[in-house]
């Protein structure tokens, strides 16, 4: 048996961390659902925005549905967020799917 076929067989048992992250200039050019206590949800991608550009260099990996975790690394309130992102600039969004 070839090693290959063994690491395949292993599935690790825990779930893998599927965030990631960007770095987008700001204006972002994203639309975000705010919810309170709750995550920081992107609703669209605004065509020729900032982000917009970012996907047609970077294959399209911001899109509607993902959570933002943390925003130049600081973390909180759904609200606290979009105020680091106000903030303009590089902006550096954590980023992650929801899961299926």
């Amino acid at each position: 048996s070839t090693p290959a076929e063994t690491k395949e067989e292993e599935a690790p048992a825990e779930p893998k961390d599927t965030s990631f992250k960007v770095t987008v200039t700001a204006p972002l050019g994203l639309s975000l659902n705010i919810i309170k206590d709750g995550p920081l949800e992107i609703k669209a991608v605004t065509e020729g925005g900032n982000a917009d550009k970012y996907n047609k260099e970077n294959g399209g990996i911001l899109k509607a549905g993902l959570t933002i975790l943390e925003v130049n690394g600081q973390t909180g309130t759904s609200s606290a967020l979009v105020d680091e992102i106000k903030k303009g600039g590089s902006v550096e969004l954590k980023l992650m799917a929801k899961e299926p």
